[in-house]
């Protein structure tokens, strides 16, 4: 490796010396601007010019210790990109615009990859900042955020999200000390400017990978970029995206339920993708295994974890120019590359290091058979629901007609009608009408008792199940939960997402959807099962028996009992029929 020149050594020794109080954000950039004092083209590498840029903020030993083979990847990548013309000649053959991706010759090579060399200037030109002075912006946004005058000490760093400590939500980094202070600053910097930014799990990580490659003043500006854009995107209606065309071109979420739908979304998808990935997640159920964590680790992390830090370079880049689509199309791609090692992994303790081992070890062509699966992956409708979770939780009135797509039914129903059936479909999520619907468990054929509904539902592959209750007085009500309803071994807590909702069919029909804030949706255990929870009680709760259950005003639907009851001493009911349909 060669000598790191003594210019850039010296400016790293001027910011250690000079103390944060007298420190100011122009001694900054005179110090650490690698253009100052660094030619552009050059770097420290094993002699190869195009295997790193210029970026005081990496930690050379660690990356390249860590890129076994990356001499070989990059010779690739430079032959591929040689050719490509300067940017910002006038002409608009590469430079994105505005709401747009690159022309799609070139986001097709992005996707394969982009040299070293090359991220700088590319990753500046998607966002339109090449030759662009972003130093103002950024000493602007530091007093701001610190009233004139940033403080000596800062205790902690924000990281938005429930994860403790900066080194907890960026597990992988290969930044220098600098760098790492750097993390810090700009991640204050957002805390304190970015209005509506409650929670962004990705965004530490986002920051960790652009200073890699950028300089701080550059890598905030392009976060704030990034944020803004997808405050927009988030924030639009379905009727705005009819104009234009979104596709999950969103980056990071400002607020926990949004990051929580991309993680249900993503989640629907992959148990939908293939008879590989079903199996996958009926595996994952059988072990025990919450797969749901996983899929948000992969999400929050870009898979820095699970992979080599060159291949995790290429998703990144990808993601930068299309938006939260890439993580998702990759995740998929990932779980199939493995899939045959989860089948045959039976300890849900161990396996996400099983996975973080094998990722690791991933070559260039797995990671070409991985991303050859990743992009023809479809989304379809999934990209309007994940664009728009807040219009499937609200009631409209001149809601449109729903084209009506009848499933498979195994057998019918002792409690509803074909009409009554009909409008529990209309109610529930598009994405979630599958194909068929099993009869998994009835009273009147398989008896009373809660042991053998879990045991019957357990024989079927079920991605969500539709309870129905019928009383002895008539009434009917019952849920929709976009889980199957099964007792999980040693695991005592609630599933389900803001899919769920609860009815009433008989006398009245009347739908209540999840409100937001609130996951408490199924807790089942092996002497109750219980739907919702908060304000006066579940909205369904049956005992062990069956026969006798309670349903009373809950704060997870805001619903009333489901009975209908006009006081506190009618909430109960004596069952007549139980019904359990598993769709699949």
């Amino acid at each position: 490796m060669e000598d790191i020149p003594t210019d850039l050594l010296q400016s790293q020794q001027i910011i250690a010396k000079k103390s944060l109080d007298s420190f100011t954000i122009l001694d900054y950039f005179s110090a650490m601007n690698p253009r100052n004092s660094v030619d552009v083209q050059k770097v420290y590498t094993t002699g190869e010019k195009w295997l790193i840029n210029n970026c005081p903020g990496i930690n050379f030993d660690k990356f390249l210790s860590s890129c076994q083979g990356y001499t070989k990847d990059q010779e690739s990548l430079h032959q591929t990109w040689k050719e490509i013309v300067p940017l910002n000649t006038g002409k608009k053959n590469l430079v994105r615009q505005e709401n747009s991706d690159f022309q799609p010759l070139w986001k097709a090579e992005m996707r394969k990859g982009i040299p070293s060399m090359r991220f700088e200037p590319l990753i500046l030109d998607i966002f339109n900042q090449t030759n662009k002075n972003n130093a103002k912006a950024y000493e602007v946004a530091v007093k701001v955020a610190f009233n004139g005058k940033r403080p000596g000490v800062l205790i902690g760093t924000p990281v938005f999200s429930e994860i403790r400590g900066l080194h907890r939500a960026v597990p992988v980094h290969y930044l220098s000390e600098w760098g790492m202070e750097n993390l810090t600053n700009i991640l204050w910097i957002l805390e304190k400017n970015t209005l509506r930014l409650e929670y962004s799990p990705m965004l530490p990580n986002v920051v960790n990978l652009l200073l890699m490659y950028l300089r701080p003043e550059d890598a905030f500006v392009v976060t704030d970029l990034l944020l803004k854009d997808s405050d927009r995107l988030l924030n639009m209606t379905e009727e705005d995206s009819k104009e234009k065309p979104t596709e999950l071109r969103w980056h990071l979420t400002f607020k926990k339920e949004q990051f929580t739908w991309a993680v249900d979304h993503v989640t629907t998808f992959c148990k939908q993708r293939s008879l590989r990935l079903s199996k996958l997640d009926k595996h994952f159920m059988k072990i025990e295994f919450n797969y749901r964590e996983l899929y948000a680790t992969f999400l929050r992390t870009f898979f820095l974890e699970f992979l080599p830090i060159k291949l995790v370079l290429r998703i990144f880049s990808a993601y930068l120019n299309e938006g939260i689509k890439i993580i998702f199309k990759y995740l998929c791609g990932f779980l199939r590359l493995y899939c045959s090692d989860i089948l045959e992994h039976k300890d849900p303790s161990t396996l996400v290091q099983m996975l973080q081992t094998k990722g690791q070890k991933t070559t260039l062509e797995q990671f070409e058979e991985m991303a050859s699966t990743a992009f023809k992956v479809r989304f379809g409708w999934l990209i309007r629901e994940a664009m728009f979770p807040s219009s499937l939780t609200m009631e409209t009135s001149n809601e449109k007609a729903i084209i009506y797509h009848p499933p498979e039914i195994s057998d019918s129903s002792m409690i509803i009608n074909v009409e009554q059936f009909e409008t529990i479909w209309d109610w529930i999520p598009h994405h979630q009408k599958f194909p068929r619907l099993n009869l998994a468990y009835s009273t009147e054929r398989d008896g009373w008792s809660l042991r053998t509904l879990y045991s019957k539902v357990y024989q079927f592959n079920g991605q969500a199940s539709i309870i129905l209750v019928m009383t002895l007085e008539g009434k009917i009500f019952g849920a929709f939960l976009d889980v199957a309803v099964l007792l999980k071994k040693d695991v005592y807590s609630y599933s389900g997402s803001d899919h769920c909702f609860v009815f009433e069919l008989a006398p009245e029909k009347m739908k209540y959807h999840s409100m937001k804030g609130n996951r408490e949706h199924l807790l089942c255990d092996k002497d109750y099962l219980s739907i919702g929870a908060g304000g006066d009680g579940a909205a369904i709760y049956l005992g062990n028996d069956l026969h006798r259950g309670f349903t009373y005003k809950c704060a997870t639907y805001n619903n009333r009992p489901l009975n209908q009851a006009q006081d506190a001493h009618e909430t109960h009911f004596e069952s007549k029929i139980i019904e359990v349909y598993l769709l699949e």
